[in-house]
């Protein structure tokens, strides 16, 4: 259902809400910054002993190459790429329930609530919860980059259309993956053009934080937490209502 936002309206409430917590988020994205290096260094550059041990067997069976008429495939590279895509998903699985952690903390701010650190490593207190974020992390990456690799636009779209996954299970720790997936879908119907215009307005921030050799980020980055929460609570809500309303 689509929901009427003004856009500059949330930006200005943004702005007030961030007074005084800039450093509390960008403090936030540098530990989740710290924590995705590290499992990134650990996913991606960790040597493979069965990646050589599979290449090396194909390459033992005679291939080497690939001949597609207009294209050469040599194997080992094609090998690599398969593995790294791979390891990429293993990446996805493992930062998706940290990313979750991270979004208790614009939420919470929006919502008025006291920030607590037992309560932005709630979701990842129990191993079930992390194994279910963990597969909805992988869901979201998969469906987001094949969709890109048929055609791009589709690919933007289910990266809003699965935007809202890691708000809904900051919300609510006992839901299964598919049910976060599906209430995301639900909350972000017909509101994917607005999410994609938000961050299409935050083009002109990016660029002034990037010549500023980043430091226009530390303010930006929570700033644009802060209104994408606002525009979670709101969708939320008014879908609420709606479902009373009907009811």
């Amino acid at each position: 259902m689509e929901i009427s936002i003004n856009r500059v309206e949330f930006k200005k409430e943004a702005k007030k809400l961030l007074d005084g917590k800039t450093w509390l988020l960008l403090l936030c994205n540098v530990c989740f910054l710290g924590i995705a290096g590290v499992i990134g260094a650990a996913v991606f550059f960790i040597p493979n002993p069965l990646e050589k041990l599979l290449t090396n067997f194909i390459y033992g069976k005679g291939f080497s190459e690939i001949d597609l008429t207009i294209i050469t495939i040599d194997v080992e590279w094609l090998c690599w790429g398969i593995y790294m895509f791979i390891r990429s998903i293993i990446f996805a699985a493992l930062i998706f329930p940290f990313y979750i952690c991270l979004s208790t903390v614009p939420l919470s701010i929006v919502n008025n609530e006291k920030i607590e650190v037992t309560k932005i490593f709630a979701p990842i207190s129990k191993s079930r919860y992390f194994v279910e974020y963990a597969i909805a992390g992988v869901q979201k990456y998969l469906c987001t980059v094949l969709w890109t690799l048929l055609i791009i636009f589709p690919g933007i779209m289910a990266h809003y259309r699965y935007g809202f996954t890691k708000y809904v299970f900051a919300k609510s720790n006992e839901l299964t993956a598919g049910e976060a997936i599906s209430k995301s879908k639900e909350l972000t119907n017909g509101n994917k053009g607005q999410l994609f215009t938000l961050d299409l307005s935050f083009i002109g921030w990016f660029i002034i934080g990037i010549i500023t050799c980043g430091l226009g980020l530390i303010f930006l980055i929570g700033y644009h937490e802060i209104v994408t929460a606002m525009y979670y609570k709101k969708i939320s809500e008014e879908s609420a209502k709606t479902v009373e309303a009907q009811q």
